[in-house]
């Protein structure tokens, strides 16, 4: 693509991300267009362009990288001015905070500075998304226990939901150690054909506290009521969506971790998996 090519695709994008195009760009030789670059080079090797298309977000950014130095303060700034525009085209407030989130962590500034920058230009929601995500960690963590307990309830109640959960859950989901050593144990009995009543499990566990908490879920006044097919559906629906963001995290410290160490192959498919996952 030549520097007038590549222009107007930047143009274009953010009209393509304003209505919610899922547009990837592939990269084709100075001067060439896909008739001359297939004739010239097969088509082989035109298909495998297209296969490692960038995403839009991503193709703006390594352009604007190629374009200006990111290691230098006026560098960042001119990036960091193009890219906020470009972000603040999208509609959903938690694609755009993961997308200032992955600029600040490639642009290694804090996610404070690009917000006062955002704020500049009179945007407030993404900034009000970090303050409210803020001050939900505490109640996050109350969610998460009620969820994870929840569910492991329900598989003590009613065996049914064994085989549901397993297919779409594993046990590291679990953040609590000793949930997620008793969902293993009756993952594990369930795969061996083993019927998971309560006692069997309970006696497969030689330390106590795992007992008791076995025995006081079972015994637990407050039983779970109401549609328990809603109630496990909506369980399992908080903790995918709290795997998808550990993901998106995890994702954006091994994206930094490979532009540092210079792991272009790496960075692609992490940059590819992380543009898939801000979707969902």
């Amino acid at each position: 693509m030549d520097k007038a090519g590549e222009a107007a695709m930047l143009r274009s994008l953010d009209t393509l991300v304003e209505e919610e195009m899922n547009v990837k760009v592939a990269m084709l030789d100075e001067g060439e267009d896909p008739d001359s670059f297939i004739r010239l080079k097969g088509q082989e090797v035109f298909l495998e362009r297209i296969k490692n298309a960038k995403a839009m977000v991503d193709y703006k950014l390594c352009s604007l990288k190629a374009k200006y130095d990111s290691k230098t303060v006026e560098g960042k700034e001119k990036i960091t001015s193009e890219m906020l525009i470009t972000i603040g085209k999208f509609r959903s407030e938690i694609v755009k905070a993961d997308y200032i989130k992955l600029l600040a962590h490639r642009l290694h500034v804090s996610e404070q500075a690009l917000l006062a920058e955002w704020q500049k230009g009179g945007k407030s929601s993404v900034t009000n998304y970090f303050n409210e995500e803020k001050k939900q960690k505490t109640l996050g963590e109350a969610q998460r226990v009620t969820v994870e307990r929840g569910i492991l309830k329900l598989l003590l109640e009613e065996k049914e939901f064994i085989e549901a959960t397993k297919k779409e859950m594993l046990p590291s989901d679990f953040q609590d150690k000793r949930i997620r050593d008793v969902v293993t144990k009756i993952f594990g009995m369930f795969d061996q054909g083993k019927g998971v009543d309560v006692g069997s499990l309970i006696s497969s566990f030689e330390d106590q506290r795992m007992q008791q908490m076995i025995s006081s879920l079972v015994v637990e006044e407050q039983a779970i009521a109401g549609d328990k097919k809603k109630m496990h559906s909506d369980y399992m629906s908080v903790i995918k969506k709290r795997r998808i963001k550990t993901r998106r995290e995890e994702l954006i410290r091994k994206i930094t971790e490979a532009e540092n160490t210079g792991d272009h192959v790496n960075l692609e498919s992490l940059v590819k998996e992380f543009n898939q996952l801000t979707k969902k």
